[in-house]
């Protein structure tokens, strides 16, 4: 097993700084959420009208997998994201994050649905370069890396870095 512990993860980097984002919140991709919930839950029970938007999202790029993290495959800020906060300029938040994040591994809950992430937060170096990030998806419990690493973290983090995320700016449900 590869994976790191959100306090591995932490003390592995050196940043100055960090970004936060959110993204796949825009009002199509929560169309094509519901249709799709409802095709894949309820026997593919779509009317007419559902199935043709949700053939027609499918086929837009903006709900294709390879999108689901805050960087794609070339790099750039995911289309669907926003900035919500930097800490360039501010130590507490930077501060707040690190001792989020060193909350020590005691265990986490598993769940079997896809992930889906909404939330992300980018680390930078005194020279402004993009050293790594984290994809957060709290519906289900899950946090990788810009490697698409899996960072093990347990329910205090998600629960703390959800107060912080929101603290900042994020509209999380």
């Amino acid at each position: 097993m590869n994976n790191i512990t959100t306090l591995e993860f932490i003390e592995s980097i050196n940043f100055k700084y960090f970004e936060t984002y959110s993204f796949q919140r825009k009002v199509e991709f929560d169309v094509y959420e519901t249709l799709f919930n409802r095709y894949k839950h309820d026997n593919n029970s779509l009317t007419e009208e559902e199935t043709i938007k949700f053939t027609s999202l499918r086929k837009s790029d903006l709900y294709n997998l390879k999108n689901n993290f805050i960087l794609t495959d070339n790099k750039k800020i995911n289309e669907t994201a926003e900035l919500i906060f930097s800490s360039e300029k501010l130590t507490n938040e930077k501060d707040e994050i690190i001792k989020i994040l060193k909350i020590p591994f005691n265990g986490y809950d598993s769940w079997m649905c896809s992930p889906i992430y909404r939330d992300a937060i980018l680390f930078y170096d005194s020279n402004n370069k993009l050293i790594d990030g984290i994809n957060i998806c709290f519906e289900c419990c899950n946090v990788i890396n810009l490697n698409k690493k899996e960072i093990l973290t347990d329910r205090i983090v998600y629960e703390k870095l959800k107060l912080f995320l929101q603290s900042v700016g994020h509209k999380i449900n």
